[in-house]
């Protein structure tokens, strides 16, 4: 039976995709020793895989009883993340093919893409697939591959479906991280490579990112800033970020109180 300490590793692994022995070690004010014996049972049980000072999630294992429930991460900035999408949803027109990645952003939009028709839409997050299959005038394309929680496939498998597609108007994604320095990062390797794979194909690229990711940097690069075509967020992004964002022409929209948006 897994102990408190582990249970609360579970936690950080679902909620940012990897940990840190040392910081762990601080936290829990235990042995380095300590760290690695739950490291080992919990790779024991398929929850996460050992890197170079530290592990990353291995989710496909992990039971839902121990994860985050959606349905709350689903509210952390709702309000901001649904008028983000608002924003987003005005550049998409009928007929067009469009991706999304996971998360609870790209499920705002799905909301606001059902409007549309004749959409073409390639995901590999159950929830925006199912929340998409409502509106029957539109082709919904489920990516094949691993099914990991929260909800999405991940794999070769899923990268080589995505391959069958000749090219895709628009990819919506949104990130964990973005600083000037480093770019749009992530804390899920399992993720990126598809998410990167979906970019590569798009004729547009649009970041949708609220005022919570920036100045932050997670494990993964997914792209540097200047390869994104548009940035979309809301009126809290710091003012000093966002000048230095708009001096490397990166065109961005932003959504004020109300739900409309300006563009900077």
């Amino acid at each position: 039976m897994r102990d408190a300490r582990q249970k609360q590793i579970i936690d950080k692994l679902v909620k940012t995709g990897s940990v840190k022995t040392s910081e762990l070690v601080e936290e829990f004010n235990v042995s380095i020793e300590t760290i690695r014996r739950d490291f080992k049972e919990l790779e024991r049980e398929g929850v996460l895989k050992k890197t170079y000072g530290g592990a990353i999630l291995a989710a496909s294992k992990v039971s839902i009883t121990e994860l985050e429930p959606w349905q709350e991460r689903t509210k952390y900035y709702q309000e901001e993340k649904s008028r983000i999408a608002q924003a987003a949803v005005r550049h998409v027109h009928d007929g067009m093919t469009v991706s999304t990645e996971s998360g609870t952003t790209m499920f705002e939009l799905a909301k606001y893409l059902n409007q549309k028709k004749n959409l073409t839409v390639i995901t590999n997050d159950i929830y925006v697939a199912q929340e998409m299959f409502r509106n029957q005038n539109n082709s919904i394309y489920f990516l094949g591959g691993q099914m990991v929680l929260p909800g999405i496939t991940v794999g070769e498998l899923a990268k080589e479906v995505l391959n069958h597609f000749a090219s895709i108007d628009l990819c919506f994604f949104s990130t964990d991280g973005l600083t000037l320095e480093k770019g749009l990062t992530t804390s899920a390797a399992f993720t990126n490579e598809l998410k990167k794979q979906m970019m590569k194909k798009a004729a547009k690229k649009i970041a949708l990112v609220d005022h919570s990711k920036f100045g932050k940097n997670a494990l993964f690069r997914t792209c540097f800033i200047d390869e994104i075509d548009l940035l979309i967020t809301d009126s809290l992004i710091p003012k000093d970020i966002l000048a230095r964002i708009r001096e490397k022409g990166i065109p961005v929209e932003i959504v004020p109180a109300e739900p409309e948006f300006a563009m900077l």
